[in-house]
């Protein structure tokens, strides 16, 4: 049976707006584009990968690894990282594995089992356990700050010689099958994720070197093969990435700026309206990047300029800054990056930082103000409503202490109980509620 073989829905953003696309078989998933056929035996169609917001299978694709794989992703995507690792090992086929004679864990490679070939390709469901299995080590490895668990990440995603060494038939070393060599040359729709992925582990263990080589052969695929601004954009933030994790704040501040500045500048060179909106965000995004580090770095040193820095940064950040700012540009892109501010993650950011100045400035009316937009209008974007509610209880317990009345002490104390009431409520598990 054809694993590629079932329905689906391949939801593609084109110029003229959301497109769905019912298909009966998928021929091939690469970085650059997925191929497949609306029914049985008719022609084969394509669209390229970067347009593909959503592919979506049939709840019974892949019979029961399907099922078990959807399960993990979901695992992944509540954030139960462990059990989500465990259960995409099972699925990749490879990784640590308990020996049944020996009993000691050896490395099986992920290709072990792969048909041979180029051409032929193991079931997709392998292929994207392999891919989520790395993603769950990184995001575990990191949350726990476990350095042999994004060890294993690495492995998993680069090609290395097995840890306990060995050879094949050929005499050659036997290796990991980390997933850029076993889907080599973008044979796989996951394939610049990867190397994004591989790049960040890299930082996690303090390989730096080696991360910007990877950031860079990242930003050159996204160029040379077009697979999208995403991947250009999460190259050049490598830079922001390395110095943050090296603690160097204005050399990360300054990589993220620049990133937001190759951002704006790729817009010319774009025609596509959807891909020109997309950039119009990245560009929001990487400066909210460099307003995270000017807010870590204000936090730190306890500096009320710091903090006037950041509001002020942020302040020319807004849809009304850039309006102004950018008039003179075509009107495409003077509204792709208009636009672009007025993303959900973007304002979040914003609005926090705003608060988190006007928090330390003892302006708590403005900073309560600036939480409760978060609370109220963007609580799409976990991370950033879960530190809004921190920081507004903090805000009216300040406002509700310096209070005139009763009646104002006492709806500042509605806002601290009811934002402490949700935290709990609803990021249990967030350092935020803790």
């Amino acid at each position: 049976m054809n694993p590629y073989r079932h329905p689906l829905l391949l939801l593609a953003a084109v110029l003229t707006g959301l497109l769905w696309s019912p298909a009966e078989e998928i021929t091939s998933e690469t970085a650059t584009e997925i191929k497949y056929r609306e029914k049985a035996r008719g022609p084969e169609l394509s669209v390229p990968t970067a347009l593909v917001v959503l592919l979506k299978r049939d709840a019974g694709a892949g019979g029961a690894q399907g099922r078990d794989l959807q399960n993990a992703i979901g695992e992944l995507d509540r954030g139960n990282l462990a059990e989500a690792r465990r259960a995409l090992k099972n699925l990749s086929g490879g990784g640590l594995k308990q020996d049944l004679e020996s009993g000691k864990m050896v490395y099986q490679g992920f290709a072990t089992n792969d048909p041979p070939g180029k051409r032929k390709r193991p079931p997709w469901y392998s292929e994207y356990a392999h891919f989520f299995y790395a993603q769950a080590l990184y995001e575990e490895g990191l949350q726990r700050k476990d350095e042999e668990l994004l060890k294993q990440a690495y492995l998993a995603l680069v090609d290395q010689p097995l840890p306990e060494g060995g050879k094949d038939d050929k005499g050659k070393p036997l290796t990991t099958g980390g997933f850029l060599k076993r889907f080599q040359d973008g044979n796989s729709r996951y394939y610049a994720d990867a190397m994004a992925l591989a790049a960040k582990t890299l930082v996690g263990l303090r390989q730096y070197d080696e991360a910007a080589k990877m950031f860079k052969a990242l930003g050159d695929e996204a160029i040379a093969s077009d697979i999208g601004p995403t991947w250009a954009y999460e190259a050049k933030l490598g830079a922001g990435r390395i110095a943050e994790a090296q603690g160097k704040y204005l050399e990360a501040i300054n990589g993220y700026k620049d990133a937001a500045t190759f951002m704006r500048l790729l817009l010319p060179r774009e025609t596509r309206n959807c891909f020109r909106r997309l950039i119009g965000r990245l560009h929001s995004r990487a400066r909210m990047q460099a307003a995270g580090i000017m807010l870590q770095r204000a936090e730190k040193n306890r500096s009320p300029s710091e903090f006037a820095e950041l509001r002020d940064f942020i302040n020319e950040s807004t849809p009304e800054a850039l309006e102004r700012q950018y008039r003179t540009l075509p009107s495409a892109q003077r509204v792709a990056l208009v636009e672009g501010a007025l993303d959900p993650q973007v304002q979040a950011v914003m609005q926090n930082g705003l608060g988190l100045a006007y928090l330390q400035e003892g302006k708590f009316e403005e900073a309560i103000l600036a939480f409760r937009r978060v609370e109220v209008k963007y609580f799409q974007v976990p991370e950033e409503h879960a530190r809004a509610l921190h920081y507004l209880a903090r805000a009216a317990d300040e406002a509700a202490k310096q209070a005139a009345g009763d009646e104002a002490r006492n709806l500042y104390q509605t806002y601290s109980d009811n934002a402490r009431s949700r935290l709990k409520a609803e990021y249990p598990n967030s350092p935020w509620a803790k």
